[in-house]
Order: C-alpha cells, then sequence, then structure tokens
C-alpha cells in the first residue's frame, strides 16, 4: 500500500517533480515535463505501478527528514539495527534534460542497501522493454513492439494472427503463416521479462503474419472506407517519414535532433589524410563497437585495415582478428570515450596508450560531431580475446 500523502517529500526542477516517501520510495514523477504522463506512480496504487525504491535491507527502526538550508535538496535518514545511512535526492536544474540525482552516504556502522527500479509508462500501465547500455551507465526503454511496428500496423498484424489461430489447421495457408510467426514473437516476449531483448528481435514472427494483413485489406479495400484511409493514410506517413529522415540525414537542418548516429564519418578519410595517418606503415584503425567499425571501414575505403576491440565485434570477430595485427601501432577511434576510460579497459593490450588531437566529423558543411582518438602502441596479441581468455569472434 502507498504511504501516506505526509510522508512524502518534494523534489523538482521547476518543470516537473517527485513525491520522495520516508520508506526512501520514489512513487510519483511525471517525465519530462508536470503535464506528461507518470513514470513512477506507485502512490496510485502498488509499486507495480512504477517506483524507484533505495532502501536498507534490513527492518527500517526510524526515519527523519529534512531540507538543506534554502533548497530543495531532500535528506532521508534510514536507521537500522546495524547502522545509520542518509539518502540524499535533488533535481538539479535543467540543462539538455531532466535529471534525478540520488545519494546514499553512510552515517553510522554498516547497512546493506537494496535497490528496485520498475518504469511503468502511461501512468503505471504500460510496461516498457528495458535494456541497459553498453557501457552499463544508463537504461533505455521503449514501449514494446507496438512502438517499432506503429501502433495502427501492430494491432491488425495480431488482430489477423488472432483470427488464424482461431481457424486452425482447418485454414491450411493461414495456419502455416501462423505457426512460422508464433515462435519468434513468443519466444522474444518471453525472454524480454527476464533479460535483455531488443524489440525489433521478433520482427521476423511479424513479417509472417504480412500476407494476413495484405490478404484482409484486398477483401475490404473496396467495400470499407475505413480500410482505404488507413491504407492511405499509413502509406502517406512512411512515405512523408522517409523522406524526412533522408533529407535531414543529407542536409541537417535540425541541428538539435539526436540524429549523430545517423550520420556517417565520410570525412574522416579526409582529415586522416591530412594528417598523414593513411600513410603511416602498420597502422591499423580500431573502434569499440561493430557498427562503429562498419561506418571507419566504409569512410577509409579499405586504406587501412579496420578491427574491433569491444566485446561484441560481431562480423569484425571473423574477419579482423586483432591477434592478427600484434605489434601494429593502433589508432582508435572512441567517440564520448575519455582518456581514463580507454586506458582503464584496453591499456593491458598495449606497451602504452596516447591521446591525440580528435577528428571532426563534417555534416551537410558544418561540424557535427568529434571522434575521440587515442594512439596505441604495440598492440598484444591477447587483444583478440576477452577478459575470460575466450576469443573474441562471436558474430
Amino acid at each position: 500500500m502507498p504511504l501516506r500523502i505526509e510522508d512524502y517529500g518534494l523534489i523538482g526542477d521547476c518543470e516537473t517533480a517527485a513525491l520522495v516517501g520516508r520508506d526512501g520510495s520514489i512513487d510519483w514523477l511525471c517525465w519530462p515535463a508536470f503535464d506528461s504522463d507518470a513514470c513512477f506512480a506507485a502512490i496510485l496504487g502498488t509499486p507495480r505501478n512504477g517506483r524507484w525504491l533505495i532502501t536498507p535491507a534490513a527492518e527500517i527502526k526510524r526515519s527523519s527528514r529534512r531540507y538543506w538550508d534554502n533548497t530543495l535538496i531532500l535528506e532521508t535518514r534510514l536507521e537500522t539495527a546495524d547502522g545509520t545511512v542518509a539518502l540524499i535526492d535533488f533535481m538539479p536544474p535543467r540543462g539538455k534534460a531532466s535529471d534525478v540525482v540520488r545519494l546514499v552516504r553512510g552515517i553510522k556502522g554498516r547497512v546493506k542497501m537494496r535497490m528496485q527500479l520498475v518504469i511503468r509508462f502511461g501512468f503505471g500501465t504500460d510496461i516498457p522493454w528495458v535494456k541497459r547500455t553498453e557501457d552499463r551507465s544508463a537504461l533505455l526503454a521503449i514501449a514494446g513492439q507496438a512502438a517499432f511496428l506503429l501502433p495502427w500496423i501492430w494491432a491488425p498484424l495480431v488482430w489477423c494472427g488472432f483470427l488464424a489461430l482461431r481457424r486452425g489447421p482447418r485454414d491450411p495457408e493461414r495456419w502455416l503463416l501462423v505457426c512460422l510467426a508464433a515462435p519468434p514473437i513468443l519466444l522474444f516476449t518471453v525472454a524480454a521479462l527476464w533479460g535483455i531483448a531488443l524489440f525489433h528481435w521478433a520482427a521476423p514472427g511479424y513479417l509472417m503474419l504480412l500476407p494476413l494483413l495484405g490478404e484482409a485489406i484486398a477483401r475490404r479495400r473496396q467495400s470499407r472506407r475505413l480500410v482505404r484511409v488507413w491504407l492511405g493514410a499509413t502509406a502517406a506517413f512512411v512515405v512523408i517519414g522517409v523522406i524526412f529522415v533522408i533529407a535531414e540525414i543529407r542536409y541537417n537542418w535540425f541541428v538539435s535532433l539526436p540524429n549523430r548516429d545517423l550520420v556517417g564519418w565520410t570525412s574522416l578519410q579526409t582529415e586522416l589524410a591530412d594528417r598523414g595517418f593513411l600513410d603511416r606503415p602498420g597502422l591499423v584503425v580500431a573502434t569499440l563497437k561493430w557498427h562503429e567499425a562498419g561506418k571507419v571501414d566504409y569512410a577509409l575505403g579499405g586504406r587501412l585495415p579496420v578491427i574491433c576491440l569491444g566485446p561484441d565485434p560481431r562480423q569484425y570477430g571473423l574477419v579482423a582478428n586483432p591477434d592478427g595485427y600484434a605489434g601494429s601501432d593502433v589508432l582508435i577511434v572512441a567517440p564520448r570515450r575519455s582518456f581514463e576510460q580507454i586506458t582503464g579497459q584496453f591499456g593491458p593490450l598495449f606497451d602504452s596508450i596516447e591521446p591525440i588531437a580528435p577528428a571532426t566529423v563534417m555534416h551537410a558543411g558544418r561540424p557535427a560531431m568529434e571522434l575521440a582518438l587515442y594512439l596505441g602502441h604495440r598492440l598484444h596479441k591477447s587483444a583478440g580475446r576477452d577478459a575470460n581468455g575466450a576469443p573474441r569472434n562471436s558474430p
């Protein structure tokens, strides 16, 4: 059951606010603005409606709270039989995005803590798909396969599949398609409940349902005006959307849009050539992600070998094993990675690593992003294996 309203404290950034309970749980937060849907809504129901709990694992004997002087920084002290901790919550003035900061500080003794993060969109009703980013610094959440397929296409697909399933083997053609569709859809939907599963992995299953939807549209297109409107609106949306995306990638009209991952790195070849790297004997280029390796490979046009040092090299683990370039100097292209991160993760693979001036990716005649560059001297042969000694060659 939720706490009494007087047991909550308020934190905010003047554009939205959260309610923090005496038990250390954020039970209400509309994000990113006051008029947005809540992603934590346990105050209206149960913890299943979304909350962020940070609390001692043992029973709380006493709790107290206060605001730091002249601020909305809320400090909650939680006392147990083993000690006392302070939970400090606040939302800093907004920069590019809204942030919730939660700090735990030990006051006395040793206190084991536990955390529960339950994200629910739509005021606690929509269960999102959640996965960690590769650097495990944040969580990304997308509310399911419907968002990937467009809801007004996903719903008719599921309905057509249900009708075919209800008819069963009496309609062998539809039964075959639904039998082909069901395994990937069910498998990855269930897998997402226990682990990391991307929402597009179920797409092959939905592909098997498309003939059913197409047949249903063909039968009703002439007699049902709503079907014709749906079909025309969907086609217009897709065509306009594709044109907009292509135009934005090509001309970069909206500089502030988060489209950096869509930008090609073709200007990298010119900059590396001007800096003399393309003529350096024995030099190898490395990235930390397989798709970044593909961008670099395409940009350089085969003038330098490209390898992937990350834990998931995909095809680069098969065609460009790092062990084959042992002893070479390696130009590491690592966007959004600091020198400390690079040396901490890859320092043992080289005699030494030094930072060099970053490269600027040009797009539509203006700078789009900077690529941090590091020069690793003499790659060791163990680079082709992960921390457990297993080869990094799994596609």
